[in-house]
């Protein structure tokens, strides 16, 4: 298994996240999910995800958005059952 070292600590996506470097080569890992994953497919992961979320939130609202009217029911009064009498009168 390769062996990863913290090169720097930088914000990613809004996140103080540890930046890792293998050894002998340049490219740059993050750990998500326990698991090292290139910085480049993090982000593209998370943009399409983020972008997949907002498209279905935008569609949710427009169809969300049609009024309907509401009919207001007659109010039925129930019965109630008498309220116990406490001590000794």
């Amino acid at each position: 298994m390769a062996k990863y070292e913290v090169c720097s600590t930088s914000i990613v996506l809004g996140k103080k996240r540890n930046i890792y470097k293998k050894q002998g080569s340049t490219k740059q890992y993050i750990k998500s999910k326990g698991r090292m994953m290139q910085l480049k497919k993090y982000k593209a992961l998370k943009a399409a995800k983020s972008a997949k979320s907002a498209k279905s939130a935008k569609s949710v609202k427009s169809t969300s958005t049609k009024t309907t009217k509401r009919v207001k029911r007659p109010s039925v009064k129930r019965a109630t059952k008498p309220k116990p009498v406490m001590g000794w009168f």
